[in-house]
């Protein structure tokens, strides 16, 4: 009997997270260790520091994304509205950026000096974009290609 109610509730628990679009990130060649301010609403950087320079795709999850990481942790990035000062200034691997249509404030020089962005792909519209408060030393978001109404890429888009 056991057995049946186990089996139950993970068939639950897929249809739920079907009914709710859960996407998954795996870590590949894709930035997902994301470092958050303490209210858990900022992007501030990168865990995997050590590492950076393994990393070309910057994909910022969305509010429905579960990220696992390289290490096995998972988390839940349903708060997160913003991109904090200086959170990847200076990182020259980085070659596309995938942004969020729940992002609504990238703070001061959080991407500059990424001199290697050649795209960003943003979730939302051409106006919701220009609705994004961006604040100075961002220059490169405004330079590149804005690809508009991207999906959140999978780690198999990079392989």
């Amino acid at each position: 009997m056991k057995k049946y109610v186990f089996l139950l509730c993970i068939i639950i628990l897929v249809c739920i997270m079907g009914l709710y679009g859960y996407n998954e990130l795996i870590a590949n060649k894709t930035v997902a260790d994301m470092a958050l301010d303490s209210t858990n609403t900022v992007v501030t950087g990168i865990w995997d520091s050590e590492n950076i320079s393994n990393y070309k795709y910057l994909a910022i999850p969305d509010a429905t994304t579960k990220v696992l990481s390289n290490s096995g942790w998972e988390c839940m990035f349903a708060k997160v509205t913003g991109v904090g000062e200086g959170a990847f200034q200076g990182n020259i691997w980085i070659e596309s950026v995938y942004i969020p249509i729940n992002i609504v404030h990238i703070q001061k020089n959080a991407f500059s000096g990424c001199s290697s962005i050649k795209v960003v792909r943003y979730a939302g519209t051409e106006q919701q974009w220009k609705d994004i408060v961006i604040d100075t030393g961002n220059d490169v978001l405004k330079e590149v290609t804005i690809e508009y109404n991207a999906t959140m890429p999978q780690s198999n888009d990079f392989n």
